[in-house]
């Protein structure tokens, strides 16, 4: 009865282990440069929506307008990009200002290598990890100068009265007292693996 038992669990773990090996991507020079491309294209492409359309509110509302828009449209304009393009498209941040952005582990590891290299004074690339079927792009969100409007420090960059529509918009904010430069979180992309 016990030999039994030893050959089905050795039995299963040979299947485990050849599923595992079945899931796993090595990608060719030539692929990773494609999904490096292709995570850059949507990056750009996803930031300079929302930057666009928040320097117009802006323009249009001020900051205090700006903040109510971006809260009722990022997610809208990310969204149409991810249907777009067929990607999963999420920034996410250690200091979270939505709660939706807050990062899993594997984010988590991503935002604490940037921070290291950061910290360093070294260059931050951007980063593909292959899981199963999928290929997860990071690339770093560094804190610009129109950024601090809204996540600078409370009482310079942000006014207090701005600062009280923030909390009123996002009761779990804690993304403020950036400076330019700072690592904001990370773009993370996520596309279906196809072979080529």
């Amino acid at each position: 009865m016990n030999v039994v038992l030893v050959i089905i669990v050795m039995l299963f773990l040979f299947i485990s282990c050849n599923n595992e090996k079945e899931d796993s991507i090595e990608l060719t020079p030539d692929e990773a440069k494609e999904y490096l491309d292709l995570g850059e294209a949507i990056v750009k492409e996803s930031f300079d929506s929302l930057q666009t359309n928040i320097i117009r509110a802006i323009k249009e509302t001020g900051i205090k307008g700006a903040l109510k828009y971006c809260s009722l449209n990022a997610h809208p304009i990310i969204y149409h990009l991810e249907k777009k393009k067929n990607v999963k498209i999420r920034r996410a941040s250690q200091k979270f200002r939505n709660p939706a952005n807050q990062p899993d582990s594997m984010e988590n590891s991503i935002i604490d290598i940037y921070a290291d290299l950061l910290s360093k004074g070294e260059k931050t690339e951007p980063i593909i990890r292959t899981v199963k079927k999928e290929i997860h792009y990071f690339k770093p969100i560094i804190v610009k100068d129109l950024c601090l409007n809204c996540h600078g420090k409370v009482g310079e960059e942000i006014t207090e009265e701005n600062y009280k529509v923030i909390t009123e918009l996002y009761p779990l904010d804690n993304a403020t007292g950036y400076k330019q430069g700072d690592l904001r979180g990370i773009w993370h992309i996520v596309a279906k693996y196809t072979k080529k």
